[in-house]
């Protein structure tokens, strides 16, 4: 996480964008947007966990025009339970966004893989579309979750 947090602030740089999410536009300038799948912690030793994944939502988190003395002061933020307060980082929930750039392709980061994709980038939750399958204690063939 350390070598994470380093390189990205060698690489530091800030993204004009417009994000639509629940009917309103938000024009940012930001070196990042966060996009989950359902509501993480943010907060203490246990961020980026989730206490449910079937909440229905996508998580937003943001942050306007920090410098790089902020970044590593919201990681302190973070680190106490203290992030959501933080001025200039932003968490919302909703169930569907929209994140537009005068670029036509953003790189966007998806568990770890870095790609191309085109902008406009749109979210949307799609409720119990994702079977998922788990092996039975008592039995060696997986069964339905």
């Amino acid at each position: 996480m350390s070598w994470a947090l380093l390189t990205a602030l060698r690489r530091y740089s800030f993204m004009r964008m417009t994000l639509r999410v629940a009917g309103r536009e938000r024009e940012v300038r930001t070196p990042f947007v966060f996009i989950g799948n359902n509501e993480y912690r943010m907060e203490g030793l246990s961020i980026g966990e989730r206490e449910r994944l079937d909440q229905g939502t996508l998580s937003l988190y943001f942050a306007q025009r920090p410098g790089r003395l902020r970044l590593l002061q919201f990681a302190l933020y973070a680190l106490f339970g203290k992030l959501r307060q933080a001025r200039d980082f932003e968490a919302l929930l909703t169930a569907d966004l929209v994140v537009e750039s005068r670029h036509r392709q953003l790189r966007v980061a998806t568990d770890g893989e870095i790609t191309m994709m085109a902008s406009p980038l749109r979210y949307r939750v799609r409720p119990a579309s994702l079977r998922v399958m788990r092996a039975d204690a008592g039995n060696d063939a997986a069964s339905p979750a």
